[in-house]
């Protein structure tokens, strides 16, 4: 989770491009994520006859918040220093 924290930084760091746009665009990806995520684990547990145990909404949501939380965090401050 580090890792990924810092390679935001550094890469929003360098990153001269609209701020909304890229803030757009992770939001549009955390949600594809889920989605593909969602899809993975229901096929694959359709294959391996096994049952899909689903997290509660507001555990998926709440998930989703802190990634949303983090991102503007880590990627507001490079773009106020630039």
């Amino acid at each position: 989770m580090t890792g990924l924290l810092l390679r935001k930084f550094v890469r929003n760091y360098e990153n001269t491009g609209d701020p909304a746009v890229r803030d757009a665009v992770g939001r549009l990806s955390g949600i594809v994520g889920i989605l593909f995520g969602t899809a993975g684990s229901v096929i694959l547990s359709t294959l391996l006859m096994q049952m899909t145990i689903f997290p509660p909404v507001k555990v998926t949501v709440g998930a989703f918040a802190l990634s949303v939380a983090l991102g503007i965090i880590f990627g507001s401050y490079p773009a106020a220093k630039a």
